[in-house]
């Protein structure tokens, strides 16, 4: 009588701890013929309204929950980092940077930020990270890094290759 006592007993036990268990996340794959898009994507990002952006090959996709869309550049460059802050969404491109912002039919539009750079400082970069701080926007090429304050860029100066900028800002 007292094995099937403890019997007993570690079965609850166990089912007891089970029910602590974190559940897994649902998560749903897509594929490119259901977003209709390149199937690299980049970078991804997610604004304080829970729209998610991607930086795609063939431009930024958003993705509300039920369905996609695709904003191309002007341009047609290819799309390589995206980040949400506030109402705007910055992406990083080749020779190219800005941010989208939705009019008030929801359609978003870009705003090229690349004429207020030197030439010289595009010229054949990719800008594959982007970051904030309080006061900056940060594009980040391996070569380059640009911080853009409401009005104006600047180029900061870095010692070597940047590589994980995410990382570097915010430290001495």
């Amino acid at each position: 009588m007292g094995d099937v006592k403890y019997f007993f007993l570690a079965v609850g036990w166990l089912f007891l701890q089970t029910s602590f268990a974190q559940h897994t996340p649902m998560i749903t794959n897509y594929n490119a013929s259901e977003y209709k898009a390149h199937h690299q994507n980049w970078s991804v990002t997610q604004s304080s309204n829970r729209i998610i952006y991607s930086a795609n090959t063939f431009g930024l996709l958003s993705f509300n929950g039920n369905s996609w869309s695709l904003n191309k550049l002007k341009s047609n460059k290819l799309l390589r980092s995206v980040f949400a802050k506030g109402d705007r969404i910055y992406t990083g491109a080749f020779e190219e940077i800005g941010f989208w912002e939705e009019d008030a039919c929801g359609q978003l539009h870009f705003k090229d930020l690349t004429p207020l750079i030197d030439d010289k400082l595009v010229r054949n970069e990719e800008f594959w990270h982007i970051t904030t701080n309080d006061k900056f926007v940060f594009f980040q090429s391996f070569s380059v890094l640009l911080a853009y304050n409401g009005q104006n860029i600047q180029k900061v100066p870095v010692q070597g290759s940047i590589m994980f900028l995410q990382f570097k800002i915010g430290r001495a």
